[in-house]
């Protein structure tokens, strides 16, 4: 399957100290592609698999008031799967049969997949670290139409001895 990229919107709950830090690492994060397996018309009742191509780890190095300030930050994932479900984890996910996320759709029809990034970690500024402070979160969406297997009779085969 190929990572599609979905719809993004980055969004942010910044602290009163770490604004301008903030603001430099929204404009700074990957956005994250979402891709799933089967990638066309997965079947009800049958685990598909999601993964992204958000790095593990996310370090950048950013000026801010003439000082270099070294960001570490590491992704946590919130999947909501469109259908209710939502699995929490520090994992991007693989493509079948490595893939750890996975979910399967009880019901077809079309749903929205959401996958929340939010990040956290720690800045360094002239040799001193610091958490950073706020949420800091990246949104991608995605839709998926999932599908009922269709129903085949077939005939008994029948042997003559």
């Amino acid at each position: 399957a190929t990572t599609k990229k979905p719809v993004v919107r980055k969004v942010v709950t910044p602290s009163s100290q770490a604004q301008s830090l903030n603001d430099k690492l929204i404009e700074a994060l990957p956005t994250a592609g979402i891709a799933y397996s089967p990638s066309f018309e997965p079947l009800i009742k049958v685990p598909v698999y999601f993964w992204s191509d958000i790095p593990s780890f996310f370090t950048k190095r950013i000026e801010i008031v003439g000082e270099l300030v070294d960001v570490k930050l590491k992704p946590t994932f919130f999947w909501h799967y469109g259908d209710g479900v939502v699995y929490v984890t520090d994992k991007v996910g693989a493509p079948y049969p490595d893939g750890q996320i996975r979910h399967s759709y009880s019901k077809p029809g079309h749903y929205m997949i959401e996958l929340i990034t939010q990040w956290a970690g720690d800045f360094t500024v002239q040799g001193v670290t610091a958490h950073i402070n706020g949420d800091i979160q990246t949104v991608s969406v995605l839709p998926i139409t999932v599908v009922a297997a269709p129903t085949r009779f077939t005939p008994p085969i029948t042997y003559n001895r």
